[in-house]
């Protein structure tokens, strides 16, 4: 029995959504709402991407013990362009040093990432909750990869926090 108290269960959500959407301060339980306020939110700035919480939540996530079990997994440096609405335009730039376990906001200024990747909002999102594969993002071109294919056979939605540890 599903009450109206209890958001995670009211129109099928799944709770990791939701908690995502909660912390972004986007989350709306009705359909018709959420596609108008992520429409609305889209027309703004590049300040409100959804992806800049979810780095936000990597950088601290680095700082714990499994974090640096990451940071010592993967050895790479990967700079990440995000686009509000389509690849290549308006990109925000972030850099994930895996070889030091930092984000940053801005382009790698140690030399030449390991791996470059340009994504739309939502589909890195999509990727680093688990919800598309990245393998089958690049194929559909929702993916553009530059630099060592090496390492960005390891960027996988494994290195980012899960939901549970938000």
């Amino acid at each position: 029995m599903t009450s109206d108290k209890n958001p995670e269960k009211k129109n099928g959500r799944c709770w990791k959504a939701c908690l995502i959407r909660r912390h972004l301060k986007l989350c709306s339980h009705l359909v018709g709402e959420e596609k108008q306020s992520t429409q609305g939110r889209r027309m703004g700035s590049n300040d409100e991407l959804m992806s800049e919480a979810l780095l936000e939540l990597m950088k601290q996530h680095l700082n714990t013990d499994a974090g640096k079990a990451i940071v010592e997994k993967i050895g790479f440096v990967y700079q990440i362009n995000i686009a509000p609405k389509k690849i290549g335009f308006d990109e925000v730039i972030y850099t994930i040093d895996f070889k030091k376990g930092e984000v940053k906001k801005g382009a790698y200024e140690g030399g030449k990432a390991d791996a470059i990747f340009s994504f739309k909002d939502e589909d890195f999102v999509k990727i680093a909750l688990g919800k598309m594969n990245p393998q089958i993002a690049f194929m559909r071109g929702a993916m553009k990869i530059k630099g060592s294919l090496s390492a960005a056979t390891k960027f996988t939605p494994d290195i980012f926090p899960k939901p549970s540890k938000m």
